[in-house]
Parts: C-alpha cells; structure tokens; sequence
C-alpha cells in the first residue's frame, strides 16, 4: 500500500492510500490509521477484489452471519483517552461488490483481498469519536458522551 497526505487543516488531515493486488483492505487501513494515531475518521475506497468476506448482523442471536461470495469509520476503543490513545484502532465498514453480470451483494466488511488495486480516501475528524457496548445488541456503537 502507498499513501500521501492532501490536505491538512485545524479540521485534519485528508490522505489518498492506494492498496495493491494482494493487499488485505481492513488489515491496512487499521494499521494506517495506527500508524498515524488517527482518533477518529471516515474512508469511501472503489476498486476490485479478489475474494470478500462479508456478513450482516442478526440481532436475534447477536452474531453475524455470512453472506455467501460477496464505507467506513475508524474510532477508538470505548473508554480511551483521547489525550492519550492507545495503540488499537476499531473499524466498521460496509460495502456493496458487483459481478461481471452487474448482480449486486453488500454487508459488512470482515475481509477484502485486492486485485488488482484500490483507491481509498480517508478524511480525519478533528474531534475523538469512541464507541461503547450497546447493551441491547452487544454491537460497538458510536458514543457521544
């Protein structure tokens, strides 16, 4: 993966990363954003994969469930100190992948292999965003508190 920095503002920083043919999407957008202590920020990417792993949440049994052969937000863990954030960063994608006949799939994104590239926008809030345990689903869900 390369990446460059376009723009930076007392509102943050807005990076272009380009992923290549193998890359792994989930894997190096979180180590980017490790990386570059991103406290909170939102990415839209357009490319192609070579396999998906994808799944929408049944909040019955409160798991996920695969979708067969299948845009996003970095945050913190719940409770970090924004002063001081810890090393990990927490991601929450969703996509929607066409195939050659133009059928649709979407859900969220457990794993993206790349081929052959994708271009991904990533824009940082100047503002920490957490997320904390919503206790009726058990999901990470943004706090604002």
């Amino acid at each position: 993966m390369r990446s460059k920095l376009i723009a930076e503002s007392e509102l943050g920083r807005r990076y272009l990363l380009v992923l290549d043919r193998g890359d792994e999407l989930m894997a190096k957008v979180k180590s980017f954003a490790e990386s570059e202590r991103l406290r909170a920020a939102e990415f839209t990417g357009i490319g192609a994969v070579s396999s998906a792993k994808l799944a929408a949440f049944d909040p019955d049994t409160r798991e996920y469930v695969y979708v067969p052969d299948p845009n996003g937000r970095i945050t913190l863990p719940g409770g970090a100190d924004p002063a001081n954030p810890p090393a990990e960063r927490q991601l929450h994608v969703h996509c929607v992948l066409s195939d050659e006949s133009g059928a649709t799939t979407a859900g969220h994104v457990f794993e993206l292999v790349i081929r052959p590239t994708c271009e991904v926008f990533l824009t940082e809030s100047a503002e920490h965003v957490a997320r904390g345990e919503d206790p009726d689903s058990g999901l990470p869900v943004i706090s604002l508190d």
